[in-house]
Order: structure tokens, then C-alpha cells, then sequence
């Protein structure tokens, strides 16, 4: 469980996150979606406990992100905006850099990376320097590293950032599994396809949160084709003897 209560960030007279509360129940895939601009990231940066609140509080597994920081954070496995991995270190060896920043132990540390490793679909590239990965690899390196830990909750900032249609459809795969195990928090921008996964949605603008609602889910393929069929099968046809006569089909 993710609590955050009436936080605020400011930097001198700049409020970049402004008296927002929010709850992620267990088990669900959140959505916050808002421009650029609107708060997302220092938002995301609050909860992850990179960043204090200048004011309010912020819970992870209700322990106080400002209080009691090292046991908030392993509750949370975090993938940022700007996620850039040291790109001369192979997948298998940045992951086994993060085990050790986290404080797993050794032996689990080699369990945990074999496991996130196939958990992401990484297992072909495990060896391979990660500065040769195309870009969807390393969104999954990202998520990947996140879940080193066996943290409760995710929060994934912007995974689908620059990716392609296809691309896109693999990272949004990888997070539906997780989610049937994890908290998941994404961030996107309105129209993106971050919505799609989601069981709910905060809306995020100027610092605030303007909005909370259920994820509007995009219909099922055959769905979709079937009421296109309905409506074009109820579409009426113009009369060809009106047409021979120049004349209007009569179509009441």
C-alpha cells in the first residue's frame, strides 16, 4: 500500500507537485497521466523517496518515506524517466551492481538476477554489452532492475517513451504480467497508450491531481470489428430505380 498525503514539492517559488493525495491499493496497475510539465516525474520521485515532500507525508508499506527511508524503499522498485544504465557493463553485470546497491545477499542476489532476467525477457542478451540494446531492451532492463528486491510496488516512469507500436505492445505485456503480482504505478501522456493496462487512472496537471476514474480499457479486436459490421449493416441503400430516374431514393 501506497499512501500520499496532502504532499508538496517546491523548488524556491516553483510548485512542482501541489497538495496531492493518492492511494494504490494492492494489486492493481495505476495509471497517472497528465502533459509535459504537469508534476509526473516529481511526483513519481516522491514516492520512490528520491526526493522529501517539502510538505505532507508519503507511505510505503506504512513506513514514512522521510523517517524511515531504507525500509520505505524496499517496499518500491523504481524505473525513472531518464533510466540510463553504465553502457559498457553487460545486462547480467548491471543487474548483479543493482543486487548489490540494494543490499541483497550474495546467494539470493544470483537467484533474483537469473529470475528478473527471464521475468523481463532479457534472457537472449543477458551477455551482451548493454550500450549494443535497441531501445525496447533496455525499457526492459529498466523494469528489470525495478524489480530486484522483490519489491510490493512498481513505478515505472514513461515506459512506453519513444517506442514504437510494436515496441510499445512488448513493454505493455511485460507490465499486464507483472501486475497479476505487483502494485504498478505508470506514468504517461493522455493519448498515449499507458491507459490500456490500467485498472485506474490519476489525471495530473499544474502540480495537481484533477482527476481519479477508472481506465477507460480500448474495446476487443473482434468487439470492435463486430460493431463495425452492425453499423454497416444497418446503413441504408439508396434505391438503384430512383438513381436510373434521377430521381432521390425515398428513404424513410
Amino acid at each position: 500500500m501506497i499512501e500520499v498525503n496532502d504532499a508538496s514539492r517546491r523548488y524556491g517559488g516553483y510548485t512542482a507537485v501541489d497538495h496531492v493525495s493518492l492511494r494504490l491499493r494492492n494489486g492493481l496497475i495505476y495509471g497517472l497521466l497528465g502533459p509535459e510539465g504537469a508534476g509526473k516525474s516529481t511526483l513519481m520521485n516522491l514516492i520512490a523517496g528520491c526526493l522529501a515532500p517539502t510538505e505532507g507525508e508519503i507511505l510505503a508499506g506504512g513506513y514514512d518515506t522521510v523517517d524511515r527511508p531504507l525500509e520505505a524503499r524496499r517496499q518500491i522498485g523504481y524505473m525513472p524517466k531518464d533510466f540510463a544504465p553504465c553502457s559498457g557493463e553487460t545486462v547480467h553485470e548491471f543487474l548483479g551492481f543493482v543486487a548489490e546497491v540494494k543490499g541483497v545477499h550474495a546467494e539470493l542476489a544470483v537467484r533474483q538476477v537469473n529470475e528478473v532476467t527471464v521475468a523481463a525477457g532479457l534472457s537472449e542478451v543477458r551477455d551482451k554489452l548493454i550500450r549494443t540494446l535497441p531501445e525496447v531492451m533496455r525499457r526492459r532492463l529498466g523494469v528489470a532492475q525495478a524489480l530486484l528486491g522483490t519489491p510490493d510496488t512498481l513505478l515505472l516512469d514513461e515506459p512506453l517513451r519513444g517506442l514504437d507500436d510494436a515496441d510499445a505492445d512488448a513493454v505493455l505485456s511485460l507490465i499486464v504480467r507483472l501486475g497479476e503480482k505487483k502494485t504498478v504505478l505508470l506514468s504517461g501522456t493522455p493519448g498515449d497508450r499507458t491507459e490500456s493496462v490500467c485498472d485506474r487512472v490519476f489525471l495530473m496537471d499544474g502540480g495537481h491531481i484533477t482527476e481519479e476514474r477508472d481506465a477507460v480499457k480500448p474495446a476487443p479486436a473482434a468487439e470492435a470489428e463486430a460493431e463495425t459490421e452492425t453499423e454497416t449493416a444497418a446503413e441504408p441503400v439508396a434505391d438503384d430505380t430512383a438513381a436510373d430516374t434521377g430521381e432521390e431514393a425515398d428513404l424513410t
